[in-house]
C-alpha cells in the first residue's frame, strides 16, 4: 500500500511539473491578417490609415494584435468622424479568429 501511495504521489508531482512547464512555454503572438470596416459612409479607408500613421499608431495588417492599439485605432476613427462633422458615432471593435495565432479585426461604425 505504501509503494502504491508513493507511486501515486510521484505521478501527481510529475504531472504538475509538466503542466507548469507547458504554461511557461513561449506563445506565438497573434497577428492581424485582415482589417474590415463597416458603416464608414463618406469616410474612406485611406483617410483612416493616414490618421493611424500620422499618430504613429502601431496597428495594421501583418502586425502583432494588441487590444489597446485596436481600441486606440477605433478612437481615431471616431475622432475623424467628429473632426469632419460627419456625426457623433460609436465604433465597435471585434475580432474573428482566422487560424491559430491570426485574426481579422472588424471596425463597425454606427450612429450614437
Amino acid at each position: 500500500m505504501r509503494k502504491l501511495l508513493t507511486v501515486f504521489a510521484l505521478v501527481i508531482v510529475f504531472t504538475a511539473g509538466l503542466a507548469q512547464s507547458a504554461s511557461n512555454a513561449p506563445t506565438h503572438p497573434t497577428v492581424v491578417r485582415s482589417i474590415q470596416f463597416s458603416g464608414l459612409g463618406s469616410l474612406n479607408v485611406e483617410d483612416i490609415v493616414a490618421r493611424w500613421n500620422q499618430r504613429n499608431l502601431a496597428f495594421g495588417v501583418e502586425r502583432r494584435y494588441d487590444p489597446k492599439q485596436a481600441a486606440q485605432a477605433g478612437e481615431q476613427i471616431r475622432n475623424l468622424f467628429a473632426e469632419r462633422n460627419l456625426g457623433n458615432v460609436k465604433v465597435d471593435v471585434t475580432t474573428v479568429p482566422i487560424q491559430p495565432q491570426s485574426l481579422e479585426v472588424i471596425f463597425k461604425v454606427s450612429a450614437k
